[in-house]
């Protein structure tokens, strides 16, 4: 299966879910959404024309303005906390923490080959209910 395509496409489409084109490759990589915005788009056009208020940003602070200084925020007229959110996840703990989970998940998956009961599904759907960890602290809704 190829996979050449995804992910440019992933990027540039708000909301793309893959159903059944790559469950594998989806599955097996975390994204930067600072690191993969440098790569292919480093003067971050994409941002600066779907997010008017950092099109001033100078590119070095186009994909994480929160680590801009102040000074900067002020001549590019987007101070972050007020007129641009605040970061919502932290990606390198949030990435980590999805690495031990999928760590988790593979080894589940290999110590049951595969055949995943009722009562494994409860089981973990219980252990998520009664530590959800940093999820709940996300002030969005997971559906």
């Amino acid at each position: 299966m190829s996979t050449e395509g995804l992910v440019p496409c992933g990027f540039l489409l708000v909301g793309l879910f893959f159903v059944s084109e790559s469950p594998r490759w989806l599955y097996n990589r975390i994204y930067s959404p600072a690191t993969f915005g440098k790569k292919y788009d480093p003067n971050g056009n994409y941002i600066r024309h779907f997010l008017p208020i950092l099109k001033d940003m100078p590119r070095e602070y186009i994909y994480e303005p929160w680590t801009a200084p102040l000074s900067v925020q002020t001549k590019a007229k987007c101070i972050v906390g007020k007129d641009y959110p605040k970061h919502v996840v932290f990606h390198d703990s949030a990435s980590k923490e999805c690495k031990s989970k999928m760590g988790e998940a593979y080894e589940l998956n290999r110590r049951l080959s595969g055949q995943v009961s009722d009562e494994d599904s409860r089981d973990l759907r219980r252990k998520l209910e009664d530590d959800p960890g940093e999820v709940s602290q996300l002030p969005i809704s997971i559906v």
